[in-house]
């Protein structure tokens, strides 16, 4: 097959530059070629299971990817759309009620604490350490980062703060999965 290839003359075998247009297999057709060459070389065909810690992985990505939302209907309402001043300087002022700031400081919370359950869950995967107790401790995440949301924008105070370190037990105990 590379004697085939069109060589640029002067260049050693292993120096070979390939010329033409790139052209990109479909993503069906490079699936179906991955199954091809998986059943040839004898490789069993195994679809990828979505197990319960990636499923509340998806759900916290969505949750947190969501959060933003609140707080800018908040905007919309009390202060209109933006206007072309808005682009310009955004540190022109836009008050908002407490429950609009209460809304942002919720979604901002959420994108900081998101990344090490992230990290903490696919490393569970990459080990073969996910199990019914990580999947228990990232749905606890996942619930406990919820009500988290709801209670922050609702302004309750004290819960708040249990249910963060809640999701932060569910934290621990995934990283002590990891490490035991």
């Amino acid at each position: 097959m590379l004697s085939a290839l069109p060589v640029s003359p002067g260049l050693a075998r292993d120096e070979m530059k390939i010329s033409g247009p790139v052209v990109f297999a479909s993503p069906r057709t490079s699936i179906r070629a991955n199954q091809i060459a998986n059943r040839e070389l004898g490789h069993p065909i195994k679809e990828a299971k979505v197990t319960t810690d990636l499923r509340y992985l998806a759900y916290t990505a969505i949750l947190t990817a969501a959060l933003w939302i609140p707080y800018i209907v908040c905007q919309v309402m009390t202060n209109g759309p933006l206007q072309p001043p808005n682009y310009v300087d955004p540190a022109l002022p836009r008050p908002v009620p407490p429950w609009g700031q209460r809304a942002h400081r919720a979604y901002l919370n959420a994108t900081e604490v998101f990344a090490p359950f992230a990290a903490l869950v696919v490393v569970a995967q990459l080990t073969g350490k996910a199990d019914t107790m990580t999947a228990f401790w990232s749905a606890s995440f996942f619930w406990s980062r919820l009500a988290h949301s709801i209670v922050y924008w609702a302004g309750i105070p004290y819960l708040r703060t249990v249910l963060f370190t809640l999701a932060f037990i569910a934290e621990a105990g995934i990283f002590w999965e990891l490490i035991r």
